[in-house]
C-alpha cells in the first residue's frame, strides 16, 4: 500500500471510531448516572458529537496532513492538496448522518447540522489552505492558534459584556457551543461565507450553464399557466358572527366557491390557510377561527388576489349574547341579544361553529330543510349546553337534551323565564395547557436507532475495505473515486432509511386527556366526550398535524398567542401544514367534543353503585372493554374513597374528607391530578358525583403513526342526582 493510501486509511478509521463513540455513548439507557461526565447523555448528545468533529478537524486533521513527495512541480503539489481536501470532505459526509440523528433527537433545526458542517468545513479548508500558504513545517502553529480560539477565547464568556462584540464572533467555537448545547438559534451567512471563499481558494468550481433564450421563454409560460389556472372571481366570504365573537368560542367564517376559484384566508397573521373546491365537492365550507383578542383582523383573497373581506372582529360585550336566527321569524327579543339571521342551507355543519351562538333559533319548517349533517350539529350543540327554539303547531314544550334545553312555543314571545346565560371561556386555559408534559426522550425505546447508527459505522468499515484491496496499489486519484462511490452510496441509503423507518415526519408526541360526563344516572341522555389533545414535537421542527373536520377540532392557544403557522382545508381535513412546535418551550392543544348514547347506567343499591350495561346500545366510546382504575365520590364539595370491585362501586363509610392523593392511583398523581381538578371545576355535573378512572377507552383523533401516544388521563363523571 502506498503511504498515501494508508494515511488515509487510518486517517478515516480513526474518526469512525471516534463517531461512533461520540453517538451511541450518550443514547445508552442510564448512561447519565453510569458516566457522570459532562456531555454525557441524551440531551447533550449532540453537542458530544460536534465536540469530536471540530477537534478532529481543528487539531487531528491539520497534524495528519502528509507532505508531498519532493521535487513535484506546482501543478502536482495542487492536486495532492486537492486530494486532501477531499479525504477532509469524506469525514464531513460520513458525520452528517449521525449528526442529522442527534439533531433531530436534541429538537434543533435542520439548519444546526448545515451550520456545524460549515464551520467543521472551514477549519478543514484552512488547514489546506494554510499549508499552501507557509508549508507543511508550519502546520502545528495553525493547531496552536485553533487551540487559543477553543480555550481561553471562549473561556471570555464571563466577560463577553467587556468586549464589542459577542464571544461568538471571536470564537466559531463558542458559536458552535452555543447552537448545540444552549440551542441558540444558528447562523449560517457567516459560516457559508467563509467556507465559500475558503473552497474559491482550494479549488476553483467550474463555470456555471447559463439560462438560454428558449429555456427564459418556456420558463415565462410556464408562469403564466400557472397564474391563468388560479380560480376566477364570484368567490365570497362571510362571518357568520357579524364581525363579532365569544372569547373561547371558535367563529365560523362561510366560504362559498365553485371548482376553478379558490379563496385565500388569514385570520390575525396566525391562521392561513387556502380553499379551493374539486368538482363534486360542496361549494359551502365553514372555517372556525381561533381569535385572541378584539380588533384582530380577518382578511380573505380570491384566486385573483382581489380582496373579499377585510376587517377587524370585536369580542363581544360581556352583557350581550349572539342569538342565530335560521330562517324568517319575528320573536320579542330580548335586550342582552346581539341577532345573527342565516337560511337553513347556510346553517353550519359541526357543533364548535353553533358552539359561538347562546341560543339557536328555528323558523318554521327550517328545521326540515335541514340535511342530515346539520341536524346532527345542532343535537350535539343541544347536548353541549345550548337552548334550541322552534315554534309548535301546539302547546309549550320544555325537553331536556344533555346539558341544554329544547323549547317549542306557539307565540311570537320570547320565551317567559329564559334568560341567556354566558358560555365564555378563556381561549387558552393556561393551567390546563401547563400540565401538559413535554417531551422526553427517556420515555423512548431508542434501541432501534442506537442498532441504526451501530451498523452504518460497521457498514462504512466494511464497504471501505472493498476499494482498499482493489484501489490500494493504484493511484491517489483512482482511490479516492473508490471512496467516494462506496461512500456516496452509504450516505444515501442511510438517509432514505432514517427518513421513512426511524425519523418520518410525523414523529410527534400526542397527549390525550378524554372526560366522558354523564348528565343522568340512567343513561337516557348522551355521553358527553371533552377531550383535551397536546401536541409536542420531539424533534422541534416545522410538522404538520391532520384533522378530520367530522372530529369537530377547536384549536387551543398557548398563552404565547403564537399559533400555528399555516393551515391548509382541503376536502374533509384540516391540515396544520406548518406547525411550529418547540418541544421546550410551545405545544398546541385541540379540544374535541362529542356526544353518543350511553352504553351504562349506575343503579343504587344497598352495596354500593352498579355499573349496567344498556342493551342494543352502540358502544362508540368502547367502555365496555375499558378497565376501571380506581373510582372516588365527591360528596358535599368533599372528596370521599371508592373501593371498586368489578362494576361494583362501594363509597367507604368513613365521612372523612380525603386529598387526591389519597383517592387516585399512585401513577396518576404527578400528571393526573391537575386534569382531575379541571374537570371537576369545568365539566363535572352540580351536586354529587361519581368519579370513575378508566384505562383503555377510545378517544378521538387516534392517530397510531406518531412516535409516542399517550393517554394521561380517562375519567368519567356520573350524577348521583338526576339533573
Amino acid at each position: 500500500m502506498s503511504p498515501a493510501n494508508r494515511r488515509i486509511t487510518w486517517l478515516i478509521l480513526a474518526f469512525v471510531f471516534l463517531s461512533l463513540a461520540g453517538s451511541v455513548l450518550p443514547l445508552l439507557p442510564g448512561v447519565e448516572t453510569l458516566l457522570p461526565l459532562p456531555l454525557v447523555g441524551r440531551d447533550s448528545a449532540l453537542a458530544l458529537h460536534t465536540l469530536v468533529l471540530m477537534a478532529y478537524m481543528a487539531f487531528v486533521f491539520p497534524l495528519s496532513l502528509l507532505a508531498p513527495e519532493p521535487g513535484l512541480d506546482a501543478r502536482d503539489r495542487r492536486r495532492w492538496d486537492l486530494a486532501w481536501w477531499w479525504v477532509g470532505g469524506f469525514i464531513l459526509a460520513f458525520s452528517g448522518v449521525p449528526l442529522f440523528v442527534l439533531a433531530y433527537i436534541a429538537g434543533v433545526h435542520l439548519k444546526v447540522v448545515i451550520a456545524v458542517l460549515a464551520w467543521a468545513g472551514i477549519f478543514h479548508g484552512l488547514a489546506i489552505v494554510w499549508t499552501r500558504l507557509f508549508g507543511y513545517r508550519w502546520r502545528s502553529v495553525l493547531v496552536v492558534l485553533n487551540f487559543l480560539l477553543a480555550v481561553p477565547v471562549t473561556a471570555l464568556d464571563h466577560f463577553s459584556r467587556l468586549l464589542d462584540r459577542p464571544v461568538s464572533w471571536w470564537s466559531p467555537f463558542a458559536e458552535v457551543r452555543g447552537m448545540t448545547l444552549d440551542f441558540q438559534e444558528p447562523g449560517l451567512l457567516l459560516p457559508l461565507g467563509l467556507l465559500g471563499a475558503i473552497s474559491l481558494l482550494v479549488w476553483l468550481p467550474n463555470r456555471m450553464p447559463r439560462i438560454g433564450p428558449g429555456a427564459l421563454v418556456l420558463l415565462l409560460a410556464l408562469v403564466s399557466l400557472v397564474g391563468a389556472g388560479q380560480g376566477g372571481g364570484g368567490a365570497e366570504v362571510r362571518l357568520l358572527g357579524n364581525a363579532f365573537f365569544v372569547p373561547g368560542r371558535a367563529l365560523p367564517i362561510e366560504l362559498r366557491a365553485e371548482p376553478g376559484q379558490s379563496i385565500s384566508l388569514d385570520v390575525a397573521g396566525r391562521e392561513r390557510l387556502r380553499w379551493a373546491p374539486r368538482p363534486g365537492e360542496p361549494a359551502i365550507r365553514h372555517y372556525h377561527a381561533s381569535l385572541l383578542q378584539s380588533g384582530e383582523r380577518i382578511v380573505a383573497r380570491d384566486g385573483r388576489g382581489r380582496i373579499l373581506i377585510d376587517q377587524g372582529v370585536l369580542a363581544l360585550a360581556a352583557d350581550r349574547r349572539l342569538v342565530l336566527v335560521v330562517g324568517e321569524i319575528a320573536l320579542d327579543w330580548p335586550a342582552e341579544a346581539e341577532l345573527v339571521r342565516i337560511e337553513p342551507e347556510a346553517l353550519d355543519r359541526s357543533a364548535s361553529g353553533l358552539g359561538l351562538y347562546a341560543a339557536l333559533v328555528l323558523a318554521s319548517g327550517a328545521e326540515a330543510r335541514l340535511d342530515r349533517d346539520q341536524r346532527a350539529a345542532l343535537v350535539d350543540a343541544l347536548a353541549r349546553g345550548q337552548v334550541l327554539i322552534g315554534p309548535l303547531a301546539e302547546g309549550y314544550t320544555d325537553e331536556v337534551l344533555g346539558r341544554g334545553r329544547r323549547l317549542g312555543h306557539d307565540g311570537h314571545r320570547w320565551p317567559e323565564g329564559l334568560t341567556l346565560e354566558g358560555r365564555e371561556a378563556p381561549v387558552a386555559e393556561a393551567n390546563l395547557y401547563s400540565s401538559f408534559a413535554l417531551p422526553d426522550w427517556g420515555r423512548v425505546d431508542l434501541r432501534g436507532l442506537m442498532a441504526f447508527l451501530g451498523l452504518y459505522h460497521l457498514v462504512f468499515y466494511l464497504i471501505f475495505l472493498l476499494p482498499l484491496l482493489i484501489d490500494a496499489r493504484k493511484g491517489l486519484g483512482v482511490y479516492l473515486v473508490s471512496v467516494a462511490f462506496v461512500l456516496g452510496l452509504l450516505i444515501g441509503g442511510a438517509y432514505l432509511v432514517l427518513k421513512r423507518v426511524f425519523l418520518n415526519e410525523n414523529q410527534i408526541l400526542q397527549q390525550n386527556v378524554g372526560v366522558f360526563v354523564m348528565t343522568d344516572m340512567g343513561g337516557d341522555q348522551p355521553l358527553l366526550l371533552s377531550q383535551s389533545t397536546c401536541f409536542a414535537s420531539f424533534n422541534g421542527a416545522v410538522v404538520g398535524i391532520e384533522l378530520g373536520l367530522d372530529e369537530d377540532p377547536v384549536l387551543v392557544y398557548p398563552p404565547a398567542a403564537r399559533g400555528p403557522g399555516r393551515l391548509e382545508l382541503e376536502g374533509d381535513h384540516l391540515t396544520l401544514a406548518a406547525l411550529r412546535l418547540d418541544r421546550r418551550a410551545s405545544k398546541q392543544m385541540v379540544r374535541f367534543e362529542a356526544r353518543a348514547d350511553s352504553p351504562w347506567r349506575l343503579e343504587p343499591g344497598p352495596e354500593g353503585y352498579q355499573i349496567v350495561t344498556r342493551p342494543g346500545v352502540v358502544d362508540r366510546f368502547g367502555l365496555n372493554s375499558a378497565r376501571i382504575r380506581a373510582a372516588f365520590l365527591r360528596r358535599g364539595g368533599h372528596l370521599h374513597e371508592v373501593r371498586v370491585e368489578g362494576r361494583l362501586l362501594r363509597p367507604a363509610a368513613e365521612k372523612a374528607a380525603l386529598r387526591w392523593h389519597q383517592v387516585v392511583p399512585e401513577d396518576l398523581r404527578a400528571e393526573g391530578i391537575p386534569f382531575l381538578t379541571h374537570a371537576l371545576g369545568r365539566l363535572g355535573p352540580e351536586g354529587d358525583v361519581m368519579g370513575v378512572l378508566l384505562a383503555g377507552a377510545r378517544l378521538m383523533h387516534d392517530e397510531a403513526g406518531y412516535l409516542q401516544r399517550r393517554d394521561v388521563l380517562q375519567l368519567l363523571l356520573i350524577p348521583l342526582a338526576e339533573n
